[in-house]
């Protein structure tokens, strides 16, 4: 009773922090318009806007479709620019050359006033034709608002559902777009699928080949990197402690492959993750994991992973890479988004890629999208991660890792 209290007092205040900014956006887009009608321009080019927000992995998931997006529209004249979280521009280099790429704060967008309106203002400056909000679970703060600000008299996104919203929000969201592309019939979505019913939808071939997600000196690794021959890679990393698998866990899997298999593990993530690291290779009996979380650039991601034998960890920026670069990987994965990122679906989009296989413990309130039914502490993991055994993921191991030899 009282978990679900907080969370109905949890939505109540992201309900009226939402109406809130959103009353603000209505005045702040009032001055835009009449900004724009005072300083008209002359004729150029035409300019198209591709919003794509979220964090890390949803990038990743998008990249083989914005691959086939950006020259589509530079092929129909348009000049292209694309809007992302700021960070991520590194493993964009490709796109880099055919779009002129604007990093977002992504937390200083939501939160700070004189940062979103000094960002709207940039985004109307744009003076697009044409706006595209690419995610199929929009929210109203976020991409709605930009392609909003954007004022481009084609606003296209999708139905889309309310999983990272209110329904208030969802609706307030559907009333940006001057086009919103039908819902399919199933539900959920996965990911994978829906990028590529949005391209179908606007008319953009897709040729079964496709290009290669990263360009072929990203996958090469540097002599200073130093890496083993063969290794594993553990991504402990997670979006929220309810995704979290626990460290002693992870600690157990390190201490089955040193025995089983007898190679190097290589903890990655993010400086943020290093605490989590530090308490796996504390709780491992083996001396041979090595910590590099915090160390590794993002450019040099790809080529890290691609050379792995296989990567283990939570649902993550390294999972769906490990797909982009053809590596197996097993992931541990919570309820939170099921069927929407993972497991993913068939799609044209991924020729040759190693969809990643998810080890999990299901349970009748999966796909909650982070609203967990149950009473946890602050870094607990939810019932549905926590559950899941170390003997799952070992068990697993043989089909990827060759045994130790005497």
């Amino acid at each position: 009773m009282q978990a679900y209290l907080l969370l109905q007092l949890r939505l109540w205040l992201m309900r009226l922090d939402a109406s809130v900014l959103f009353l603000l956006d209505s005045l702040l887009a009032l001055w835009l318009s009449l900004h724009r009608r005072l300083h008209r321009r002359p004729l150029r080019s035409p300019v198209a806007l591709i919003v794509r927000l979220g964090d890390l992995s949803d990038v990743l998931l998008w990249l083989p479709a914005g691959q086939r997006l950006i020259p589509s529209l530079r092929q129909k004249g348009y000049r292209v620019l694309l809007v992302v979280p700021a960070g991520v521009e590194p493993l964009l280099q490709d796109i880099g050359d055919e779009a002129e790429i604007i990093p977002v704060d992504g937390a200083a967008w939501r939160h700070s006033w004189r940062y979103r309106w000094a960002f709207a203002g940039k985004l109307a400056d744009i003076r697009a034709d044409l706006a595209l909000e690419t995610s199929y679970s929009r929210t109203l703060l976020g991409g709605d608002s930009m392609v909003r600000f954007s004022a481009a008299k084609k606003r296209i996104g999708w139905v889309g559902d309310a999983r990272k919203t209110t329904r208030t929000g969802h609706r307030l969201g559907r009333r940006v777009y001057t086009t919103l592309l039908p819902n399919p019939s199933k539900d959920p979505l996965p990911e994978t699928e829906s990028q590529e019913r949005l391209l179908a939808q606007l008319g953009v071939s897709l040729d079964p080949a496709g290009p290669s997600p990263f360009p072929s000196e990203m996958l090469q690794p540097s002599a200073d990197m130093g890496l083993p021959d063969r290794y594993v890679i553990l991504a402990p990393g997670a979006a929220s402690p309810l995704q979290r698998w626990p460290a002693s866990s992870f600690a157990t899997v390190v201490d089955a492959i040193h025995k089983h298999y007898a190679l190097p593990v290589l903890v990655c993530g993010g400086q943020e993750d290093a605490p989590h690291a530090a308490m796996i290779m504390a709780l491992s009996t083996s001396a041979i994991t090595a910590d590099l979380c915090g160390k590794i650039s993002l450019a040099d991601l790809p080529a890290l992973v691609a050379r792995a034998d296989l990567v283990i960890g939570n649902e993550g920026p390294l999972i769906h890479l490990a797909a982009m670069v053809a590596t197996p990987s097993l992931c541990l994965t919570s309820g939170t988004f099921w069927g929407r990122t993972l497991p993913y679906g068939r799609s044209r989009l991924l020729p040759g890629r190693i969809a990643p296989i998810p080890v999990t413990h299901p349970m009748d309130c999966y796909d909650c999208a982070g609203r967990c039914i149950y009473t946890l502490t602050a870094d607990e993991p939810a019932p549905c991660v926590s559950a899941i055994t170390a003997a799952q993921v070992i068990g697993a191991l043989a089909d990827f890792l060759p045994q130790r030899t005497a």
